[in-house]
């Protein structure tokens, strides 16, 4: 692979000092363990689910896990979050970054066609949690099923003023192959990455779109005359006589309103029928178990 023009230039940085938290086993991380999102959590062509959620949701937590697990990407504008072992110096940690020598987002797919872009980038540290976060700066959208690494580099310094430390090589495995490839192309002063894909998100919509544009006509017909109701009579049948107010501007008129006792007004309704009419239909079937099977919006579900 062609190395991208924006490797990285700085300091040694010494060995020891405040580290960014990458566990980088066989397995999938759970969150809060490594820097996130990350293509590490994948399985196969979906998210997979990922341990740890618990950390950022309070109820329902299987129900999200699973809708998570089920989605083939991250968000187009998504929050960045490395964990950090250590406290670190804030007067170190940027605010925005538009380069790549403190901390960055850049495209690294390489069917991208905005292949070495870096993105304009949001940082807040958070001390409690341990965490430098950022975001895509305000109106800024990725594109849709393409991979990006997000990275700080040892500029940033821990409370003691030491540079935070190299992360070196990640070991190798399938799982980990997105990660190293991008590391690859950077200096060797990472001192924490965050390989992702997002997701097609719009990808139903449009699939949809395309079936309605090839799909027939809607049909709408009443065959059974026995549910059509029409003339005064038999919509008192159906809708009650409503009663009529006595005073005022609308005196000798139906009152409104379905809390009328005696009917609902319907002066002003010719007909009520029911019938049928077929449409091209996105919504799944209902499972009744919430889960993201159940009544999903999908382009297939005619």
């Amino acid at each position: 692979m062609k190395r991208i023009g924006w490797l990285i230039a700085l300091a040694a940085c010494s060995d020891g000092g405040t580290q960014i938290r990458m566990a980088t086993s066989s397995g999938p991380p759970a969150y809060g363990e490594t820097p996130f999102p990350t293509d590490a959590v994948r399985e196969g062509n979906r998210l997979g689910e990922i341990a740890g959620i618990d950390k950022l949701v309070v109820h329902h937590v299987d129900l999200v896990t699973a809708h998570v697990a089920a989605l083939d990407g991250f968000g187009l504008r998504p929050l960045v979050e490395f964990p950090v072992d250590g406290a670190l110096d804030p007067a170190s940690i940027p605010t925005r970054t538009t380069s790549t020598e403190l901390a960055s987002l850049v495209d690294v797919d390489p069917d991208s066609p905005e292949r070495g872009r870096v993105f304009a980038m949001d940082w807040r540290y958070d001390a409690e949690r341990s965490v430098l976060a950022g975001s895509p700066a305000s109106g800024v959208v990725l594109r849709e099923g393409t991979r990006y690494a997000a990275f700080v580099t040892t500029a940033i310094r821990d409370a003691g003023g030491s540079a935070l430390r190299s992360i070196g090589s990640i070991p190798g495995g399938a799982r980990w192959a997105t990660t190293r490839e991008a590391l690859s192309e950077l200096d060797a002063n990472v001192a924490g990455i965050a390989v992702f894909t997002t997701q097609h998100a719009t990808a139903p919509l449009v699939a949809a779109r395309n079936a309605m544009l090839t799909a027939e006509p809607p049909t709408l017909s009443f065959a059974d005359a026995s549910l059509i109701f029409k003339g005064t009579a038999q919509l008192d049948q159906i809708l009650g006589v409503s009663t009529r107010a006595t005073e005022g501007p609308r005196a000798g008129l139906e009152r409104w309103g379905n809390d009328n006792p005696t009917g609902i007004a319907h002066d002003h309704v010719g007909v009520v029928g029911t019938g049928t009419i077929t449409i091209a239909r996105f919504r799944g079937v209902d499972t009744k178990t919430d889960l993201p099977d159940d009544e999903t919006f999908r382009a297939d579900a005619r």
